[in-house]
């Protein structure tokens, strides 16, 4: 079993397009939660209402208060750690509001998490123009840095190195430099599986990060 979570904060038009593509690659061993972040656009209310009508997933949605994008996402997945529980996740995944996914993203997730995941290891299947690749092999690609629109990691890479982030209101980089520090690699599948579609980031990164090799 694994958990998906999706930190909200408005942009209904991103989310739309992120929540119908991920519908075709959803499967029965993945529990899903919608951290909305406080959002003032009341619309995203009702697109995460209609995704959770066509989806035979169990879906948590939750509307919360505004903590800001790495406290958010924090309480998101331990929200559904709680919820999972005693049940230990195989991989955490998040999935920025503004990417599309293809049917086989979580299939390719599973596969590469498998065969080279650990504690001092993340995964993504977006294989993002500014993130060189170090070496590629067969299905995926050794990068030298990711960035924090689509992650994949285990428990024991979340105690870490994602929580410990997360905990001091830090994503995205900070969580790249705890993974460097401990001696961790970066892998991503090829092709991807994922791509970003807004026009920045939930951090407000005002250049958009796009994958080079999804068709």
């Amino acid at each position: 079993m694994d958990i998906l979570v999706i930190p909200i904060y408005n942009r209904s038009e991103y989310l739309e397009s992120t929540l119908w593509t991920l519908t075709p690659a959803l499967d029965k061993d993945v529990l899903i939660m919608l951290a909305d972040d406080g959002s003032t656009d009341l619309t995203v209310k009702r697109i995460c209402k209609n995704f959770i009508k066509r989806v035979d997933n169990q879906v948590l949605c939750w509307h919360l208060n505004n903590v800001g994008v790495a406290t958010n996402l924090l309480r998101g997945i331990e929200g559904a750690l709680k919820v999972l529980a005693p049940v230990v996740p195989d991989a955490i995944i998040t999935l920025d509001s503004d990417f599309i996914v293809k049917p086989t993203f979580l299939i390719r997730l599973r596969e590469l998490l498998a065969k080279v995941g650990g504690e001092d290891v993340i995964i993504t299947g977006f294989n993002a123009t500014s993130h060189p690749v170090l070496e590629y092999y067969r299905g995926y690609a050794q990068k030298k840095t990711i960035g924090g629109g689509n992650l994949c990691f285990t428990m024991g890479a979340y105690h870490k190195h994602v929580k410990p982030c997360l905990t001091n209101n830090l994503w995205d980089w900070n969580v790249v430099g705890s993974v460097k520090k401990a001696g961790g690699k970066f892998y991503c599948t090829i092709p991807s599986v994922a791509q970003h579609i807004g026009k920045n980031s939930l951090l407000n990164h005002p250049q958009a990060d796009y994958a080079i090799d999804y068709e």
